[in-house]
């Protein structure tokens, strides 16, 4: 998530990054570097493993074949990118270009991460916004998203295609620091209008009306849970960026390494997605239940396979 910036000139004309394999070398810092690479790795291990077993169940049974499911499917896909994005760039670095890499390609690179974790924030709320819009949309606009929802998810993926140029243009034609920050900086407004959606959201579901929706609460209380996984990794990052413009590096060491924790419930996100899903759908607790092999005479896997009325395509 955050780029320490330490290059070197090389013939006098290519700059390398060495990101974060030649700065720091002191006892206490490869101690600490250490032991937050076996706390990470496991947290990320973890986490791919629960949103694999999200999507196998959203690929699996009937009962999923919802708009819905569809948006945390894209969710968990995402997501899992997230978590290696900078593991595999890192590892690649070690094993293949000697820890370093052209400052332009790193810095193309690294922002996939942020590329990644912004499209999974957007899907999460999407899943919100589409109970939303099956409240308060007209019919042919209802007839024409449930028609079109797809090509919406697309023109995401396409969007983020033409970021990641955009990004690689400034990252090679660029010299200062702020290019790093490009995509950060897009996903803290993008999280910033999510949240705002979700107000407004929350804030309508006061009314009458929409008070009666329990798809519509349940689907609220998954994303907002989801969201505030990320909240510290946005906030963190953002304080750390501005704090590198006024105080002196050697004064950031603490700062940066406390942004472990941040990063960790970021990690976490899909464990808090799993647990509500689990509560408040009884077709994810179904199937947790049938996966895990807790049998209960009140329980009827039947249902798994049937497949819900209106939504996506079910052929």
């Amino acid at each position: 998530m955050y780029v320490n910036r330490s290059f070197a000139l090389l013939g006098g004309q290519t700059n390398y990054s060495h990101a974060h394999h030649e700065i720091h070398d002191d006892a206490s810092t490869r101690t600490f570097r250490l032991s937050t690479f076996f706390i990470s790795i496991p947290i990320c291990l973890v986490a791919v493993l629960v949103d694999l077993l999200l999507i196998f169940m959203i690929l699996r049974y009937k009962a999923f074949k919802t708009r819905g499911n569809f948006y945390i499917l894209n969710f968990c896909i995402c997501n899992i990118l997230f978590l290696i994005a900078e593991h595999v760039l890192h590892l690649s670095m070690d094993l293949f270009f000697g820890g370093s890499l052209e400052i332009g390609w790193y810095c193309t690179f690294i922002q996939l991460e942020n590329y990644f974790l912004d499209l999974a924030i957007v899907f999460i709320t999407v899943y919100t916004v589409d109970e939303y819009i099956g409240m308060v949309a007209s019919d042919y606009i209802s007839y024409m998203y449930k028609n079109g929802f797809k090509y919406v998810i697309g023109c995401t993926y396409l969007l983020h295609l033409i970021l990641g140029f955009i990004v690689s243009n400034v990252c090679f034609s660029s010299s200062k620091d702020i290019k790093f920050h490009i995509s950060f900086i897009f996903m803290t407004i993008v999280y910033a209008i999510c949240w705002a959606v979700i107000a407004k959201i929350r804030y309508d579901c006061r009314k009458t009306a929409f008070k009666n929706n329990k798809y519509l609460i349940q689907a609220l209380s998954v994303t907002q849970l989801t969201l505030l996984f990320f909240l510290p990794v946005v906030f963190y990052y953002n304080v750390l960026n501005i704090a590198e413009r006024i105080v002196t590096d050697d004064n950031l060491d603490v700062l940066r390494s406390l942004a472990v924790i941040a990063e960790y419930l970021a990690y976490s996100a899909t464990f808090g997605l799993a647990y509500k899903l689990f509560k408040v759908n009884k077709f994810y607790r179904l199937a947790f239940c049938k996966i895990f092999r807790r049998t209960n005479q009140d329980l009827d896997f039947s249902r798994l396979d049937i497949v819900p009325e209106a939504d996506i395509d079910k052929k």
